[in-house]
């Protein structure tokens, strides 16, 4: 429910207080396929990339060894999400390559998280139009454009506002940034401690800096603080660059 609520940091705490508690009942058995998964997306959520990747890489390990395929699917692509977050593409394109080999046999669609993540590797290598095109789709399959709105929709959505900017086209990165709030706004609380809220904010500053609209910009960087200090941590990587970014527009 925490991590629903955009709390990562408090749900990462649960979820390694689980990992202990699994551990010390076997400590022979090594990591909870499961468990180990759900720790690494929370510490993905609040760009504890390095973590996370060592905990999704685990729970592959074993999901494998347990038998529980859907999970040893699902760790290769955080594998490979994560490694092209990190700018590591030669290692996102193998753990890719491993999941679909993995979605194969066990006879499983192309999923629009598999899209997701062909288009996370896509902007990783600098091919920006494939990436957005790949995200475009993905929001298609969840019936965006029909006007459905589903909290599934949000990475997609902040990857296309980041490419946005990347391309230079701070008013698309404003509206792909708006559009986060209503699909993860669960109520008035979230304003202040969601950080996936916090970081619907962060890029809306962005966007405002590059649209020369310094006060829009401010006010966007200080509520992306807020939400981000509660919901990932202040140490958090999101929390930091929203900080120097508050810093740098001034009080």
């Amino acid at each position: 429910m925490l991590d629903q609520a955009g709390e990562h940091r408090e749900a990462s705490e649960l979820h390694r207080e689980a990992l202990e508690q699994t551990r010390a009942a076997d400590p022979d058995a090594g990591v909870h396929p499961i468990v180990g998964f759900n720790y690494a997306s929370t510490l993905a959520a609040i760009g504890e990339l390095d973590s996370a990747l060592a905990w999704y890489e685990q729970a592959a390990v074993s999901g494998h060894s347990r038998q529980v395929p859907d999970i040893e699917r699902r760790a290769y692509m955080g594998i490979a999400r994560t490694n092209a977050r990190l700018g590591r593409i030669r290692p996102a394109r193998e753990a890719f390559a491993r999941m679909l080999a993995l979605a194969r046999a066990q006879q499983k669609p192309m999923s629009r998280e598999s899209t997701f993540v062909a288009a996370t590797i896509a902007r990783a290598e600098g091919d920006l139009p494939r990436a957005a095109d790949g995200l475009t789709a993905m929001l298609r399959q969840y019936g965006w454009f029909e006007g459905k709105r589903t909290p599934a929709m949000r990475p997609a959505l902040g990857e296309l506002s980041r490419i946005d900017l990347l391309r230079g086209d701070p008013a698309a990165a404003l509206v792909h940034a708006r559009a986060i709030r209503e699909v993860v706004t669960v109520d008035s609380i979230a304003e202040l401690r969601s950080a996936d809220l916090g970081e619907a904010d962060l890029l809306e500053a962005r966007a405002y800096a590059a649209l020369a609209a310094p006060d829009s910009a401010r006010q966007y960087a200080r509520a992306a603080l807020a939400a981000l200090t509660v919901g990932a941590g202040e140490s958090s990587p999101l929390t930091r660059e929203a900080k120097a970014l508050a810093d740098s527009l001034g009080p």
